[in-house]
């Protein structure tokens, strides 16, 4: 972090260098970082299910927390309500959080921050859309009802016939 902060305050690299560097951390780095680090472990050590219990215990109780007192400090629809509830949820784990899990704790804290990630991407990304697409799904308004018979028309003999071109009724 300190490296990166340098090479901006010294101008080191161009503006658009943040652009690119983002995008190679996203689409290439992390997802080999966590690539390789799960496929060194066993299937028994990734599930360790006390400690994603816990953290993922953690996350819905802050997803929670933060939807109530979004519900409450900053009444809105159910979109910006579960919007709220990811924002304290969310620990940016994969990105700011691993690296600095890293440095402090070293590589036996690798898998542990992959795994929050992977809670974080797996099960609240999703909640918080599936919410917002209900929210949103409701405030379309349905359509009016399909009529059984189409509706009547006036020709140019005056009479009324059915859209389809049979004569129904004469006036």
């Amino acid at each position: 972090m300190v490296a990166g902060y340098l090479t901006g305050r010294f101008k080191l690299l161009p503006a658009t260098a943040s652009e690119v560097l983002s995008r190679f951390v996203f689409v290439i780095a992390l997802p080999a970082l966590i690539f390789v680090s799960l496929s060194s472990i066993t299937i028994a050590e990734f599930f360790n299910w006390r400690y994603i219990g816990a953290l993922g215990g953690g996350m819905l109780a802050m997803f929670c927390i933060g939807m109530i007192v979004a519900r409450y400090v900053f009444p809105g629809s159910l979109t910006a309500i579960s919007l709220h509830g990811l924002t304290a949820m969310y620990s940016s784990t994969a990105y700011i959080g691993l690296p600095l899990i890293l440095t402090v704790f070293g590589d036996a804290a690798r898998v542990p921050g992959i795994i929050g990630a992977i809670i974080t991407g797996l099960v609240f990304s999703p909640l918080a859309i599936i919410l917002a697409e209900t929210s949103l799904r409701r405030s379309i308004p349905s359509p009016p009802p399909r009529r059984s018979r189409p509706p009547a028309r006036r020709t140019r003999l005056g009479d009324r016939t059915r859209s389809v071109g049979r004569s129904q009724e004469h006036f």
